[in-house]
């Protein structure tokens, strides 16, 4: 064509957006960010600020539009990590075993001191005990009482000293207490 028509044409970068993954512990509540100023907000939650505030897990998305009508969403990903829950405490021996009712990265602790990644206590005299359960990532504290009795599984009184003596340890907790020892034969 012998005619030419001179076209301007302007490029306006989309606003930058990065997109993230948080988490944030239970019973508490975090604060979302667009991360962007001078824009429009619009988050899928019908909020039209900056940040919100959030107490739940889920995938939250805001739509930032600058003045030059480009728009971007930012995803963010939010994950609850829940407190512990003891589900039982069990004595093995002189042994005592935790289990949880939910899983997570969590350590176990009998004098909320001295935490260890194991469930399982080995070789812990008789008595009370409190015994405490945590997340690694600071999310709290469970506790619970737990009475941890150490009651040999048999004994034989036949004088060669292995095993001659029955000896029960965290009874001392009790005002009163009785014990029956049967022979194998009931």
């Amino acid at each position: 064509s012998n005619t030419r028509t001179a076209v301007s044409l302007t490029i306006n970068p989309l606003p930058a957006v990065n997109d993230e993954s948080l988490s944030f512990c239970e019973n508490t509540s975090l604060i979302l960010s667009a991360d962007l100023d001078n824009v429009d907000y619009q988050w899928n939650t019908g909020a039209t600020t900056r940040d919100i505030e959030v107490n739940a897990p889920g995938i939250y998305s805001v739509l930032v539009t600058d003045d030059n009508g480009c728009s971007n969403t930012k995803i963010i990903t939010l994950e609850q990590i829940d407190l512990p829950i003891i589900e039982n405490i069990i004595s093995d021996g002189p042994s005592i075993i935790v289990t949880t009712a939910n899983d997570g990265d969590f350590e176990y602790s009998l004098d909320n001191s001295n935490y260890q990644d194991n469930s399982f206590f080995e070789a812990v005299p008789g008595g009370r005990y409190v015994v405490y359960v945590r997340d690694k990532t600071d999310c709290g504290v469970v506790s619970q009482e737990y009475l941890h009795l150490v009651i040999p599984k048999f004994f034989t009184p036949n004088g060669d000293s292995i095993n001659d003596i029955f000896r029960a340890e965290g009874l001392e907790a009790f005002n009163r207490n009785e014990l029956f020892i049967f022979d194998r034969f009931g």
